[in-house]
């Protein structure tokens, strides 16, 4: 039975992202600057699939409760928080993002925040929420739609 449950443990790929980056295949421990941990389950077949968790790079559909350090989604990304603020300056989003504040440096696609939307660098899209879409010194293209403030 043990050895049943490291093989799926080495299928399934319980690890940090493995997603490969252009510097190589990356695997990140926690960053001492911003104490992120990125601790995820990967399902992933050609570098695609699900990540749940802390994915630092995810094509394909990742889900996580607050992003903290992350890089690039493209796909669809479901947070449940507002994430780290002073380390998603460089995450990217393209496709679909969707959360409670959606957070990134980037965001070019869907991006339905429930309380709000926060980007930045840029917004490019369809971009809605229920209070206020938030760019700091960021370019909103496409339509823009706040409840209370752009």
């Amino acid at each position: 039975m043990k050895n049943l449950y490291i093989i799926l443990i080495l299928i399934l790929g319980i690890s940090g992202s493995t997603i490969p980056h252009p510097n190589g295949l990356v695997i990140p421990e926690a960053d001492s600057t911003s104490n992120c941990s990125y601790y995820s389950l990967d399902l992933i077949a050609g570098y695609n699939g699900i990540c749940f968790g802390n994915s630092e790079y995810c094509n394909g559909f990742r889900i996580n409760f607050s992003d903290c350090g992350v890089k690039r989604v493209s796909g669809l990304n479901c947070t449940f928080w507002k994430g780290y603020s002073n380390t998603l300056q460089d995450f990217t989003v393209y496709g679909i993002s969707f959360g409670v504040f959606p957070t990134a440096g980037t965001m070019k696609g869907i991006t339905i925040g429930l309380a709000g939307v926060q980007a930045f660098h840029e917004m490019d899209g369809i971009n809605l929420t229920c209070m206020a879409l938030v760019g700091q010194k960021a370019n909103l293209k496409g339509l823009n739609f706040g409840g209370m403030a752009i």
